[in-house]
């Protein structure tokens, strides 16, 4: 595969990410399970930071060039956003508040 494969495969996955997310919050507002409600919360913000990463890849993959920063900033925003629930969940689990 060339890296303009995988690139294209970033905003594929992305792309797929946004999809499975939309099911999960429409079957959470049906049946309002905690554990269903966490994980649409979790995959939206994982959505949003694979979003980031496609925005870098896409700009790579039609050779467009980002503005100063952007690119870095869209990396760390993504990185963020893809510890974002861990941290969260470390968090709890040390406070003890895990039921």
């Amino acid at each position: 595969m060339t890296n303009d494969h995988w690139l294209a495969l970033l905003v594929i996955l992305a792309v797929l990410g946004w999809i499975s997310t939309a099911i999960l919050i429409r079957a959470a507002r049906k049946l309002p399970e905690p554990a269903l409600l966490e994980r649409a919360a979790v995959a939206i913000t994982l959505s949003v930071g694979a979003t980031l990463v496609a925005i870098i890849a896409g700009a790579a993959l039609t050779r467009a060039s980002l503005p100063p920063g952007f690119a870095f900033a869209f990396l760390v925003g993504a990185c963020v956003l893809l510890n974002l629930p861990q941290l969260v969940w470390v968090t709890v689990l040390a406070t003890g508040r895990f039921k």
